[in-house]
């Protein structure tokens, strides 16, 4: 048995979210993790990496690995085994200053030379189409750019002869990916599943990640493996007719974060109302433009006007609500009632509609915003921004990230019904997004917009 988890229980400090967990994978392949939002796959994940200090996981339970017992295996031996994990936020597991020496690090770390480790990693760059990023400073990339270097880095480190049978955890692992890269992602899946255990906890169907060898449910705690089946399909938008309009317009903006542009004289604009959505391949800026038009960072040069009028940051952070592509950053209190109370005292909003978000978060009312999956902290940010602050623009960046199928299509039409009275900018580049009807598009690609 190539991986088997028997009895398995892990948690987060003293809460446990999986219990009495049977799995097994008995052959290299690609195996499926999935569940609703807050069901425990990242916290398995994690757990099977060994990742217990680095998050305060606690496990118990019994752990295969090629026949051997490996549960009191530390982190680092469980490196040495050839266990990878890319969590579901890339920039933790990104730790070096350029990319190279990022994707470099593993195989250095196994004991391969600089020059044989630095060839394999240009090589594992350029199979995702992403030698431009070779000499790229790591915190200059954006999260879909993050979400490659990652990749690059198993890929790199599974191209040296090892013993063992490589264990690779990817945790939704195209979330931020554009659709060239998802494709070349199947690719690298296509050749890792001949010799390694590839389990991949997701909400999107199996053709996203190959064919699987097999497909776990994780419920109430619990795994389950079960033949894949029909996912429902999102709630779609009604047909939507185009609307001009020149309410709110960005004209010749410039920015960069470093030497290199973000935005290079880059122009567009949206009507008043309705659904728009900011696409683009990855590293092409969708974030950056819409941290700028929420008023979080001023351009370098350019100018953002609304209803013919420039603007400045202070305007654009009182038009704009922004639900960041990490909902992490979101939260600022020890709970999700008082981050509600926080921002309803803010601004000025009456009892009512406190009571309001508090009918519709009960689940999550007491919770540490820390304890909430990724699907859950995207929820919890969701419903807190369209019903507790009156903006005119809803900018929502990847709001598909860690969204199970059922709360996908609620969001879908929450946000429908908010673009019947505002303006709600939708940046992703996901397919379930792109194929929505709506009223405007905007496409960026690296060297400016279209």
């Amino acid at each position: 048995m190539t991986l088997l988890l028997k009895k398995y229980d892990c948690g987060v400090g003293s809460t446990t979210i999986c219990h009495d967990v049977s799995l097994a994978c008995p052959h290299a392949g690609v195996y499926l993790l999935t569940g609703p939002n807050g069901s425990g796959k990242s916290t398995l994940l994690a757990s099977i990496r060994g990742w217990r200090e680095e998050r305060s996981i606690d496990a118990r339970g019994v752990l295969l690995h090629d026949g051997d017992d490996i549960s009191a295996a530390s982190l680092q031996e469980r490196g040495s085994r050839g266990f990878y994990l890319l969590p579901q936020h890339p920039a933790q597991s990104l730790h070096a200053t350029t990319v190279l020496d990022e994707v470099a690090s593993r195989l250095l770390y196994h004991g391969s030379s600089w020059s044989e480790s630095t060839a394999f990693a240009r090589d594992a760059l350029a199979a995702l189409g992403a030698s431009p990023l070779t000499d790229r400073a790591v915190d200059t990339l954006s999260a879909g750019e993050q979400q490659v270097a990652a990749l690059a880095s198993i890929d790199a480190a599974l191209r040296r002869t090892q013993g063992l049978t490589p264990v690779i955890l990817l945790d939704e692992p195209t979330s931020f990916l554009d659709g060239e890269r998802r494709r070349r992602y199947r690719e690298f899946l296509q050749r890792w599943r001949r010799h390694a255990v590839v389990l991949v906890a997701t909400h999107l169907a199996a053709g996203e990640h190959a064919r699987p060898d097999g497909v776990f449910q994780l419920r109430g705690g619990a795994v389950t493996r079960r033949r894949d089946a029909p996912r429902p399909e999102p709630a779609a938008l009604s047909e939507a007719a185009p609307i001009t309009g020149d309410w709110l317009c960005c004209e010749d903006l410039s920015f960069r974060y470093s030497v290199e542009p973000v935005l290079s004289r880059f122009s567009c604009r949206f009507p008043e109302r309705g659904l728009a959505l900011v696409t683009g391949p990855n590293g092409s800026g969708k974030t950056t433009l819409g941290l700028l038009l929420a008023g979080v960072f001023r351009p370098r040069r350019g100018r953002i006007l609304v209803g013919g009028k420039r603007v400045g940051l202070g305007a654009l952070r009182a038009l704009c609500a922004y639900a960041p592509q990490d909902p992490r950053a979101f939260f600022f209190t020890s709970s999700v009632d008082n981050e509600a109370r926080l921002i309803a005292e803010y601004n000025n909003q009456p009892r009512g509609r406190l009571r309001q978000v508090e009918e519709l978060l009960r689940p999550w009312w007491q919770r540490s915003p820390g304890t909430l999956s990724g699907g859950e902290r995207r929820i919890v940010v969701n419903i807190l921004l369209s019903t507790l602050l009156d903006r005119s623009v809803l900018i929502v960046d990847e709001p598909e990230f860690g969204l199970d199928p059922e709360a996908f299509s609620t969001h879908v039409a929450m946000l429908r019904d908010a673009a019947l009275k505002r303006l709600v900018i939708i940046i992703s580049h996901d397919p379930r997004i792109i194929g929505l009807p709506c009223a405007h598009r905007v496409t960026l690609r690296p060297e400016g917009a279209k």
